[in-house]
């Protein structure tokens, strides 16, 4: 693992780590943020080699508890050999949705709700992929409307009925692609990155952003402060004492998640 360092890759600038490995009583909690995490990581392929981050993913699994860590590297396994069938259709079809027909794309879509049946039990399907499914037959049954030439009427309606949860997904999915390509255009030059907000979503939502920033700031250097009291010898009654002071509740209950997340990634340095 020598020389893997996400936070000096470029794909990773200004970005928190996505997703996350959780256990629960012993078990791998498989939910949507652990097929967030993975795909966090796989994103950098290309910037780094493929094996170079499946065994950087593969030691953060194991550092978990058994039986957890058993049953997060089957997770991945399956997973990687999921995301070659993908690549391989689209490889041998050319079936990619830029510019397919409608025929094309369902036959893509049920091809791949198969397939993710094949390589994993029904609960891990519906806890990675059921938004996603429930997505792409809105976005394919609203294509064949507009194919058929439905009114703006019928358009609407046809979002009006997408379930709230969905609707919300929808949104925050094109907002967050858009602040990571501003991310990624502004570099390391924060006045440039606030210019950039302000030009793509206004003055008042640039100025959240950047407020946004400043807390996730404060929580690592807050999170640098307790971890330098534990590595110091602390005791508890000061531990203690340093949470009820600089952390929330919610922050508490996420503390010793992200401590374990920060441990992992020092060890593989």
């Amino acid at each position: 693992m020598a020389g893997f360092n996400p936070a000096e890759m470029a794909t990773f600038r200004g970005a928190d780590e996505d997703g996350d490995l959780v256990v629960m009583n012993g078990r791998l909690l498989i939910n949507r943020s652990l097929r967030r995490w993975m795909d966090f990581y796989l994103s950098a392929v290309g910037e780094k080699s493929l094996e170079d981050i499946v065994a950087y993913m593969e030691s953060r699994m194991r550092s978990l508890p058994a039986p957890a860590n058993a049953e997060a590297l089957e997770i991945l396994g399956s997973y990687l050999s999921y995301r070659r069938d993908i690549d391989d259709y689209d490889e041998i079809t050319a079936r990619k949705i830029q510019g397919s027909d409608l025929a094309s794309l369902n036959a893509r879509m049920e091809w791949i709700t198969q397939v993710r049946r094949l390589h994993f039990s029904d609960d891990v399907v519906a806890a990675f992929f059921a938004d996603e499914e429930a997505m792409d037959r809105f976005t394919l049954k609203r294509m064949a409307l507009v194919q058929s030439g439905a009114s703006g009427e019928e358009l609407a309606a046809a979002d009006e009925a997408l379930p709230t949860t969905l609707k919300v997904k929808r949104e925050q999915s094109g907002m967050a692609a858009q602040l990571q390509a501003l991310r990624q255009e502004a570099g390391d030059d924060p006045v440039l990155l606030q210019t950039l907000r302000e030009e793509q979503f206004g003055a008042d939502a640039a100025v959240r952003l950047a407020l946004l920033d400043q807390t996730r700031q404060l929580w690592h250097q807050k999170l640098d402060h307790y971890q330098s009291l534990i590595d110091a010898g602390a005791d508890e009654a000061r531990l203690t004492a340093f949470r009820a002071e600089n952390f929330s509740s919610a922050e508490s209950a996420r503390l010793d998640a992200a401590l374990q997340v920060r441990q992992s990634q020092l060890a593989l340095k």
